[in-house]
């Protein structure tokens, strides 16, 4: 386990601003400042930490008074160093552990793409297409871990194209029947369905943004099917989704 030695490390203010003044160590306050940490730049921190061990713990020194936030992120980023400090780790696996930290659900499988002739993205927004029309009959693929890692799925590297809608479904396993915060951004539209039933909806041309809506949801102990529908304008087609504790802690 790497917690103890990370909070050596985090406790350690002299070591750790030592490390930090070292020219190679510059810009690693700016990767890992509060409220800007990006599981893209996990690569370069990653580096640093191989060579440079006292910088490791430095991500809890200046979260230290961000309680919250270290609970949040902790479970991904210890998992994350352990797969880091095998040299054959790959990026994707790490930033894939980064976001599990964070509660992001992954093992999506992909429907789609669904286009229907001049139609407009609110149109495509109500058109019902196969994943929720007719589920028998829709077709469906898992998606490569590289597509999602770090969190959101990247709908337009997978299906491509303008003015159409996708469809992203996982099954959430839960040990018992309990309530719970469901996140979601999109880049454009989305709806959502728990186990058949629709639950949030948001007709909208905006760019993704993780967690801009936030549904208060009930799981049942078992398998929970989570359908999402994604409509796609022009450009960047992404979505997200995470689950929390009512107060927006990591989920038990």
């Amino acid at each position: 386990d790497v917690t103890p030695l990370l909070w050596a490390y985090g406790r350690d203010l002299s070591s750790a601003k030592k490390a930090l003044s070292r020219p190679e160590t510059r810009n690693l306050k700016t990767i890992i400042a509060p409220g800007s940490w990006d599981p893209g730049n996990i690569e370069a921190y990653l580096k640093l930490s191989r060579e440079f061990p006292q910088v490791i713990g430095m991500i809890v020194t200046v979260w230290e008074k961000d309680v919250a936030r270290i609970e949040n992120f902790w479970p991904g980023f210890s998992l994350a160093l352990e797969l880091a400090w095998n040299r054959d780790a790959d990026p994707v696996s790490i930033r894939t552990a980064l976001a599990k930290g964070e509660g992001y659900l992954d093992s999506w499988e992909i429907s789609g793409p669904y286009v229907k002739k001049g139609a407009s993205l609110s149109q495509l927004y109500a058109e019902a297409f196969p994943p929720e029309s007719s589920p028998s009959t829709a077709r469906w693929k898992a998606v490569p871990p590289s597509a999602s890692a770090g969190g959101p799925v990247d709908l337009g590297s997978l299906l491509g194209g303008e003015d159409r809608a996708g469809y992203l479904r996982t099954t959430i396993k839960a040990p018992k029947d309990q309530k719970a915060r469901l996140e979601l951004g999109s880049d454009d539209g989305i709806k959502a369905w728990l186990n058949g039933v629709l639950i949030h909806g948001k007709d909208a041309a905006r760019a993704h943004s993780a967690g801009e809506d936030k549904v208060e949801i009930t799981l049942k102990k078992g398998d929970n099917i989570l359908l999402l529908k994604v409509t796609q304008a022009k450009e960047g087609w992404l979505a997200s989704a995470r689950l929390k504790t009512l107060e927006g802690r990591p989920l038990p």
